[in-house]
């Protein structure tokens, strides 16, 4: 990943499209998160955690969810401006749901 942090005068920018740029960053972005998945599955304890947080990060950037209701729910309060409950439980998020149809 240290490619992406070159100078924009660097030859390997000056020689590809924006839209090439953006595709390989994508790739490797999917490239590292099929690597944490991996990581997950054969890690506990602490290393798991940050690897947990870092494929959520990933997830998130993708536009992906993290496959955690509350915390997409939260992280769409978030973009909604709105403070979200951190002590919220899973029936509070399905009323909240109801009541928002």
């Amino acid at each position: 990943m240290g490619k992406y942090k070159l100078p924009s005068s660097h030859a390997l920018f000056q020689t590809q499209t924006v839209t090439d740029l953006l595709l390989e960053q994508l790739e490797d972005l999917y490239e590292e998160r099929s690597d944490l998945m991996r990581q997950l599955e054969d890690g506990a304890g602490a290393a798991t955690t940050a690897v947990n947080a870092r494929l959520n990060k990933l997830n998130s950037a993708l536009g992906e969810s993290s496959g955690d209701d509350l915390l997409d729910f939260w992280d769409a309060e978030l973009k909604a401006g709105r403070v979200p409950d951190l002590d919220m439980t899973m029936e509070d998020l399905a009323e909240v749901r109801r009541q928002r149809g």
